[in-house]
């Protein structure tokens, strides 16, 4: 669609705060020119920050939006972040890199030591090989059913050991529902997966073969319900190992592919949250409801938490320091809360009423007053985050099926019409899924005009395809104004051309559940992307590692299912 600028910058990450200057220092105090004495350090001072999506919950499943991640990543922290340079840094790792003479297909990551979890457990290599195994249900490997095979991992860790044989029995209700036919794809993956004998990859980590590791196993796999879109995104992964120990500080992880940047991949847009062990092995509900990092912040109690609003309280633990050596963060307390109109986010700020706000390239006029307010400080983002279009041809009853109802759609845009009224200017027309700087670059195919006589000749071609009298598609929005109001300026392009569009209104943290559904009750007629077409920011940076997995089609380990084979 356009470019677009917004304060979920790289800068706003490393904060990890996520907001304005205005509470910057409370992570971003590493660098000297944030620094600050400790005699004029208010260890006491708290801030509010207006955010504009809702808290789905803090499992691997729970995908925040947009400003609700910002929020989730003063609690969470990743392996490595992401500089103002889109250079890779150590966060809770040291360093990565390829093992020599493997090809660049294993990998070595050094860990900090000494990090504690916000439940006092140790942050160390089992910690991470266990944030993998559970958040993309082993080596990504989903049969049809989403309780399906998680044994591949396992089976490469070692052997399961002779006489484990664990089962998944039918039973239960809401979330541990488990129905008869995901108990009879349950024994049939275990029984694959036993049958196959791959030991080759544990032997380059000097392991045995013969380690058991049953019982983890089931547990994996019964809890695989929490499996996220990580299974896509880390299906070049065929295993995470900790070679020096659980305790160690060593992870190994083995590839399908050489991968020449795959320490982005322990990044992923900075959601890869190391989480504690305890939040996902002690229940389902304890995944949902409890968030346990290491971030500079934590969650004091479960209560402090709720759909729109999230209270995080210091980490009097936290291991960082600024460069004078001060304990780190500042701030005693952040509360989030979600401020849907963007009206309202910004004649709260200018207020006072909250501390900082959020704002996207969407927001263009607010954005635009709000820089000739001397009361309000502007962190923005590079143009590097790149919302699209995407249209689902694997969704039964799709339109997007057919090429020509696709190829129709996409001729029926005015990019530049839709930056001037919709953004107010900010921002540009995309020319590409991704920027100049992106080595995945091209503007091979696009165009930022409306082209309304192909595209009529599209939707007739369609047509007489299928035999359909029009071509009808759903595409959801966010329930604030400014959101309907886009997804309106479209629906009423899609029409000068023959096409309806019927808008689907529901809030960010659900519109994403559903077109990332990795659990779908299939049986009650649940499907993987509920929508036919989706407007989402997926492409970003200047880098492939987080936007390869999103085009391609043959990244899956060698000799296992695609589970987005579904998607296509």
């Amino acid at each position: 669609m356009t470019k677009s600028q917004s304060t979920r910058s790289r800068v706003l990450r490393r904060v990890g705060v996520a907001v304005a200057a205005a509470i910057a220092v409370s992570t971003l105090a590493t660098s000297g020119g944030n620094a600050a004495a400790a005699d004029v350090i208010d260890t006491d001072a708290t801030a509010k920050v207006a955010i504009y999506d809702t808290f789905s919950g803090w499992c691997f499943a729970n995908n925040l939006a947009n400003s609700a991640l910002m929020a989730g990543r003063t609690i969470y922290e990743t392996l490595f972040e992401k500089t103002t340079t889109n250079d890779l840094s150590g966060l809770l790792a040291v360093k990565g890199e390829p093992v020599t003479g493997s090809g660049l297909k294993v990998w070595k990551v050094t860990l900090r030591t000494g990090i504690k979890f916000h439940d006092g457990t140790d942050f160390n290599a089992g910690a991470v090989v266990s944030n993998w195994q559970y958040g993309s249900a082993g080596d990504g490997t989903l049969a049809t059913t989403y309780w399906g095979a998680t044994f591949a991992e396992f089976q490469r860790l070692g052997a399961i050991q002779a006489g484990g044989n664990p089962t998944l029995t039918a039973g239960g209700s809401g979330a541990t529902l488990v129905t008869a036919k995901q108990s009879t794809g349950f024994a049939k993956t275990y029984a694959k997966e036993m049958a196959s004998k791959d030991a080759t990859r544990m032997a380059l980590a000097g392991l045995s073969a013969t380690v058991t590791a049953a019982s983890k196993a089931a547990d994996v796999s019964a809890k695989s319900y929490m499996a996220s879109t990580a299974v896509a995104f880390s299906s070049n992964i065929l295993a995470a190992v900790a070679t020096k120990g659980a305790t160690g500080n060593e992870v190994t992880y083995f590839l399908d592919h050489a991968q020449n940047d795959f320490l982005g991949t322990t990044y992923a847009s900075g959601r890869s949250f190391q989480r504690a062990p305890s939040q996902f092995t002690d229940g389902s509900s304890d995944c949902v409801s409890t968030a346990v990092g290491t971030g500079p912040f934590q969650l004091a109690r479960t209560a402090d938490w709720s759909t729109n609003k999230l209270k995080v309280v210091r980490n009097d633990n936290y291991w960082r320091k600024d460069a004078l050596g001060n304990k780190l963060p500042y701030l005693k307390e952040i509360t989030f809360e979600n401020v849907k109109e963007v009206a309202q986010r910004a004649n709260a700020v200018v207020k006072g009423t909250y501390d900082a706000a959020m704002f996207g390239s969407g927001d263009g006029k607010f954005n635009q007053s709000l820089r000739k307010n001397k009361a309000v400080t502007e962190v923005k983002s590079a143009v590097e985050y790149y919302p699209s279009l995407w249209l689902n041809q694997g969704k039964p009853g799709s339109p997007f099926a057919n090429k020509n109802a696709r190829l129709a759609v996409m001729t029926c845009l005015d990019r530049a019409n839709y930056l001037k009224v919709r953004n107010a200017g900010e921002g540009k027309v995309a020319k590409s899924l991704v920027g100049p700087s992106n080595v995945m670059y091209s503007t091979s195919g696009f165009s930022d005009k409306l082209q309304l006589t192909k595209s009529k000749a599209f939707v007739a071609a369609y047509k007489k395809d299928t035999g359909a009298t029009s071509l009808k598609f759903t595409i959801p929005s966010d329930i604030s104004s400014s959101s309907i109001a886009n997804i309106e300026f479209l629906k009423a392009q899609w029409k000068k051309c023959g096409i309806t569009a019927v808008r689907k209104t529901s809030e960010a943290a659900d519109i994403i559940a559903k077109a990332f559904n990795a659990s779908p009750d299939t049986d009650a007629g649940e499907y993987y992307n509920a929508y036919d077409a989706i407007i989402i920011l997926l492409m970003e940076g200047s880098d492939a590692t987080f936007n390869m997995p999103f085009v391609l089609t043959n990244a899956y380990s060698t000799g296992t299912p695609d589970p987005t084979a579904t998607f296509k």
